[in-house]
């Protein structure tokens, strides 16, 4: 795609650097406007836990969303459901609502026994270098505490190796961690937990480990979950843009249209943008249809 986007300049090192970051661009422009890309998320809900953070590449629900065998309908202001109860107490039972509030997810009523929450969200894409190993995925199984985030650590408590989160590939209770800038050798069948400042702070409070993990839940802490297998090469990681092989092509009109606003050929730069913001759009009111076909007919029953 970067000699593809290269073609109409001079060709050197400096326009292929350019062509690929202008890419890169391209490919978060183009997930965000368009909400053609999208993740699965599960969640370990403890409970009580009525308020759980969302993801960083969060923008919206794009599915239903599933809690112990329950699909939960959005709540709505009308509906005027109260949280509390004359004590000030959360109200609980097994979740029939939820709310989007600010990055976090609310749940009606708080949630009385534990669970996995289960959705399908429109992502930002969170751009991977380039490179046969720099990341290195890690099998996990039994999920046991909330969810593992992008961009904090995750620690064997076995082996004691770490690395950084790149990815969390969900799955109910199991799931695939991308990790970079790992150090050590992760071990099957050992815990792993996520590392981060809360953890951090709450661990001076505790002689040891292990009671950490008596209180983790209760805590709210990070992910928790066991290693299923060894760790393995991502050799294919930033081969190609995140999102589906069929929008590749309309990258590389963005591209274009900011290597030619870089030479001032103000021309040429709008031709390219306008067709790359045309076919943005039209995916963007094509994606979410995906799954129809053939004519529909509206009946209006009185």
């Amino acid at each position: 795609m970067v000699d593809r986007a290269s073609i109409p300049f001079e060709p050197s090192d400096e326009t292929k650097q350019k062509a690929k970051r202008y890419l890169e661009e391209a490919q978060q422009d183009f997930a965000f406007h368009s909400r053609c890309y999208q993740r699965n998320l599960s969640i370990f809900i403890d409970a009580n836990d009525h308020t759980i953070a969302l993801p960083d590449d969060f923008i919206e629900i794009s599915g239903y969303i599933e809690f112990r065998n329950r699909v939960l309908k959005a709540y709505r202001d009308k509906e005027k459901m109260p949280r509390r109860n004359a004590n000030d107490v959360y109200y609980t039972g097994i979740p029939t609502n939820y709310d989007i509030q600010g990055n976090n997810i609310v749940l009606y009523p708080s949630p009385s026994q534990t669970g996995i929450l289960q959705f399908k969200y429109n992502a930002t894409v969170n751009n991977a270098v380039d490179s046969a190993t720099a990341y290195k995925k890690l099998n996990y199984k039994d999920l046991a505490s909330n969810y593992f985030t992008v961009g904090e650590s995750v620690q064997g408590l076995t082996s004691n190796a770490t690395g950084i989160i790149f990815e969390d590939i969900s799955d109910n209770k199991t799931g695939t961690l991308v990790l970079t800038d790992i150090s050590g050798t992760f071990v099957n069948t050992e815990q792993i937990v996520q590392i981060d400042e809360e953890q951090t702070m709450e661990r001076s409070l505790y002689n040891t480990m292990t009671e950490l993990l008596v209180q983790w839940d209760k805590l709210g802490l990070g992910g928790r979950a066991t290693v299923n297998g060894s760790p393995y090469p991502h050799a294919t990681a930033g081969d190609k843009p995140a999102v589906q092989q069929a929008y590749h092509p309309f990258l590389i009109d963005y591209s274009k249209a900011m290597l030619f606003e870089d030479l001032g050929d103000y021309s040429k730069s709008d031709k390219h943008m306008q067709r790359y913001m045309f076919n943005r759009d039209t995916v963007k009111a094509q994606h979410p249809h995906r799954h129809l076909y053939g004519s529909e007919q509206v009946i209006d029953v009185l």
